[in-house]
C-alpha cells in the first residue's frame, strides 16, 4: 500500500534515532501528518494506515511520536 510506504519513507528521511534501544526511529506526529497531508493523503486513510501499523507491530504511537519498532512485537 502506498501510504505505508510512504510512511516508511518519512520516517526514514526524517526520522531520529529514538533513545530507547527498542525503536530504530521517531518522529513527530506533527511532522508525520504534515508530510502525510502534503503527500496528498486524506485524514482516514492516514490513520486506517497508522493503526494497521501499530497492529501489525510495525510501529508505536505514543501521545507525541511514531516510533520505528526495530523487532516484532512479542
Amino acid at each position: 500500500m502506498k501510504i505505508k510506504e510512504t510512511i516508511a519513507r518519512i520516517l526514514n528521511e526524517s526520522g531520529t534515532t529514538a533513545n530507547s534501544e527498542a525503536y530504530q526511529l521517531s518522529i513527530s506526529k506533527t511532522e508525520m501528518l504534515s508530510q502525510l497531508f502534503q503527500e496528498g493523503f486524506d485524514h482516514e486513510v492516514i490513520d486506517n494506515a497508522l493503526m494497521e501499523m501499530c497492529d501489525d507491530g510495525s510501529l508505536v504511537l505514543d501521545d507525541t511520536h511514531v516510533l520505528l519498532y526495530d523487532r516484532p512485537v512479542p
